[in-house]
């Protein structure tokens, strides 16, 4: 599922120079599972959140990503 298409998520990606950031904001009171697309997936590293309760999952096959109930995570590579 696209990133995008999630209801409930927000998502963009800020860009200077030669890094990148992914923001992902969670505005509902539900925790949300988000898996990561090819283009998404180089994002792997949690640089802030402002819920404490946010995991990401690597396996091989994909980045799962779990937000809490609104929560706004940033992704580094």
């Amino acid at each position: 599922m696209n990133i995008l298409t999630i209801s409930g998520i927000i998502a963009f990606k800020r860009t200077l120079d030669q890094d990148s950031l992914l923001v992902i904001h969670n505005l509902t009171g539900e925790q949300k599972s988000i898996i990561l697309t090819d283009q998404e997936s180089e994002f792997k590293n949690i640089l802030f959140s402002t819920g404490n309760l946010v995991k990401i999952n690597n396996n091989k096959a994909k980045i799962e990503l779990q937000i809490t109930p609104y929560t706004t995570v940033i992704l580094g590579k």
